[in-house]
């Protein structure tokens, strides 16, 4: 009876409208899920959080529904889940999202996805569909390289066998602070949403806390929690250059630009080494995730004394993917320069270098060349297909002025 007193009384009115509303949501729900080749984030810098979109047939850079209301206002389906979220961050290179918010959203034109599996892209396991309405989309942030854990601490059980208070100056607290903060110590951990201990010896790591509080300096930022702190690696976030490491088989390593997550100059000049030292043949995947001021300064690369490695990633921003199946040689040294671009403030990007066991190859196979590079590029930063939500949007309109008649 509600909807019916909104409307007026007009039973011939009020029956062409509920048709017209129902005429929406069997249009919407009709598209089929399809398979996607990629997602990206809208945000700054916008490689490890913001609102992730996808590409369709007919729709480009559409945003992701979490929650879809239909015309019965108490009626609310719910799409989005951690797992979504897992996937996505997976996607990038990252091992799992860190902080998931909904934000109240109304315009034209989602996406409604589920996890299933992508025969286009195994790292990618989501389809989608477009969707009219919707009343919610996910903002995400995924969990940062160097990453040990959440586990619990208090004021009279600290985590660190060894820790000490940082002093940030006027700094507020968030990750980059703190791992700049802890340079000089192996580790990092970050408690009560605003403090960053710098440990020099890691505790108990069966004691599993609660981590669920943002950072004072940016809340889609995990800072521990009252009981708990978040545990990073100090070597790995934001450092321009670090000493020579060895490649671990089935251990993910990997290399952050300068400052990360926060930008970097352009003036900035870093390189890396990796060496590669093993008894067997291993597969080879490096994932880099970037987002870059200008695309036509090409000043990151990647390449090896084998020459087995030779990548430069192109375009402003992007995924690209380099596989090596196998790896055809056991000892390597590959090397990762940065070098100063001509432009204005670069933006970030981050790395990850896997060795993954290999069973079908050996030494004895003999291989002296690595069959071609599996690689994938994706860009973001399309721009909404405006044209075709217009013309749905304005035949909508037209249909809705005729029944209203």
């Amino acid at each position: 009876m509600g909807l019916r007193t909104d409307i007026g009384v007009n039973n011939s009115g009020y029956t062409m409208r509920l048709l017209y509303i129902c005429l929406l949501l069997v249009a919407s729900s009709s598209a089929e899920f399809e398979e996607i080749s990629d997602v990206t984030f809208d945000g700054e810098p916008g490689i490890w959080n913001g609102a992730p979109t996808v590409d369709l047939e007919n729709y480009t850079h559409v945003q992701i529904c979490a929650n879809h209301t239909s015309w019965n206002a108490t009626m609310t389906d719910t799409y989005w889940n951690t797992d979504m979220a897992d996937t996505i961050c997976q996607y990038f290179g990252f091992t799992g999202s860190m902080i998931i918010e909904v934000m109240d959203f109304a315009a034209p034109g989602f996406a409604m996805c589920k996890k299933e599996q992508n025969n286009t892209d195994s790292r990618l396991q989501l389809s989608c569909k477009f969707l009219e309405v919707c009343v919610g989309v996910p903002i995400i942030s995924c969990l940062l390289p160097g990453y040990e854990g959440c586990y619990t601490q208090t004021a009279t059980d600290p985590f660190f066998t060894n820790g000490s208070l940082a002093d940030l100056g006027d700094q507020q607290v968030n990750i980059q602070t703190c791992a700049e903060a802890c340079s000089d110590s192996p580790y990092l951990g970050l408690t009560n949403g605003s403090n960053c201990i710098c440990g020099s010896g890691l505790g108990n790591r069966s004691l599993v806390g609660d981590c669920d509080l943002g950072c004072q300096g940016d809340d889609l930022q995990q800072c521990g929690g009252e009981e708990a702190t978040s545990v990073y690696s100090a070597s790995v976030i934001g450092q321009c250059e670090s000493e020579r490491v060895e490649i671990i088989p089935d251990q993910p390593h990997y290399i952050t630009s300068p400052n990360f997550p926060d930008i970097y100059e352009a003036n900035v000049s870093c390189s890396w080494i990796l060496d590669i030292n093993v008894p067997l043949f291993h597969d080879l995947e490096i994932i880099t995730t970037f987002d870059f001021e200008d695309d036509n300064i090409q000043h990151l690369d990647i390449s090896s004394e084998s020459d087995l490695v030779e990548l430069t990633p192109a375009g402003t921003s992007g995924t690209t993917v380099l596989s090596r199946t196998p790896y055809s040689t056991l000892q390597d040294t590959i090397t990762v320069s940065l070098t100063p671009s001509s432009g204005g403030n670069s933006t970030a990007f981050v790395m990850k270098f896997t060795l993954m066991s290999n069973t079908m190859y050996t030494p004895a196979n003999d291989y002296t060349t690595a069959p071609p590079p599996e690689s994938t590029t994706s860009k973001a930063g399309q721009n909404v297909n405006l044209g075709k939500l217009a013309m749905s949007a304005g035949l909508g309109v037209i249909l809705a002025a005729i029944l209203l008649v």
